[in-house]
């Protein structure tokens, strides 16, 4: 299997695109539910936001690969703007978690810290396939994995974090006496 040939990764793109469409539609509707409660927090406002750019990329990135007219210098330059552009979102978005990042959970900044190292695999991979020389799509398809992977640990942790400071709620609001 050639790692600059997209067509050798058609069935891995495909799949990988399919599955991150499927996981970003119940997502969603997941969020769509506890919308009021990831709304109030600065925190599951990122998250939140960050497992469907994570998302996002995997089926941008799928689309590209499988567009069949590209060549190797076009399909390239589409992975590196692809992922320089959900990079640069990511940061814009992280300001408004930075004041309270560092003192979070451990497990929150190393997803973030990977999510960004899986962009710049991304990007590699584009630089790769334009040279012809270094992996090629083999960094896109590692890439696409770990989003998914990140996506989905990040969609249960924030749903699981959402239900957590509800039942906190509840207790909280609950009349006295009971």
């Amino acid at each position: 299997m050639s790692p600059y040939d997209p067509a050798a990764w058609h069935d891995f793109f495909l799949t990988a695109g399919t599955a991150a469409a499927a996981l970003t539609g119940l997502l969603f509707v997941a969020l769509s539910i506890h919308l009021d409660r990831i709304l109030g927090d600065a925190e599951h406002r990122f998250r939140a936001r960050g497992n469907f750019f994570g998302l996002t990329v995997v089926m941008v990135t799928s689309l590209i690969v499988l567009v069949p007219t590209l060549d190797a210098r076009w399909l390239g330059a589409w992975l590196i703007l692809t992922n320089a552009g959900a990079a640069t979102l990511t940061t814009w978005h992280f300001r408004g978690v930075l004041p309270s990042f560092f003192g979070g959970s451990i497990v929150f900044q190393l997803r973030v810290a990977l999510a960004y190292v899986l962009l710049i695999m991304g990007a590699i991979g584009g630089m790769s396939v334009i040279l012809g020389a270094g992996g090629g799509l083999a960094w896109p398809a590692a890439e696409s994995i770990g989003l998914l992977l990140i996506a989905l640990l990040g969609a249960w942790s924030l749903l699981v974090g959402v239900a957590q400071n509800s039942d906190k709620q509840v207790v909280k609001d609950a009349p006295a006496g009971r």
